[in-house]
């Protein structure tokens, strides 16, 4: 008898805990994956779903703000990136008339 209620404890605990943890499953999964955006690995990062009402729905919150954020910002560096480099091309191909400023990591290409 004592066997059988150590074993169902031992499963109810075990139910117990990978129903608390699978929040922190998901949060590591969706970090993994923008550490893997940032990394080039993979072209976007899905927000993390996380309907807890604890603290775990809190950092997943915080951390989708932040990742898009940083999303947002390494797409547009990209983007200004890529037309920096065309304004030189252009301008080795003879088009002195444009103009490259940089401000705050971001640059513009001004055509004048």
């Amino acid at each position: 008898m004592l066997g059988i209620f150590a074993f169902v404890l031992v499963v109810a605990l075990y139910v117990i805990l990978a129903y608390l943890l699978k929040p922190i499953r998901r949060i590591k999964k969706s970090l993994l994956e923008f550490f893997d955006f940032l990394n080039h690995k993979q072209k976007s990062v899905n927000p993390l779903k996380l309907r807890s009402g604890d603290e775990f729905q809190e950092m997943a919150e915080a951390i989708n703000e932040n990742v898009e954020t940083i999303q947002h910002n390494l797409l547009k560096d990209t983007k200004s990136l890529e037309d920096f480099f065309q304004a030189v091309e252009n301008i080795k191909q003879g088009h002195s008339h444009l103009q490259i400023h940089c401000l705050y990591l971001q640059m513009r290409i001004i055509r004048n």
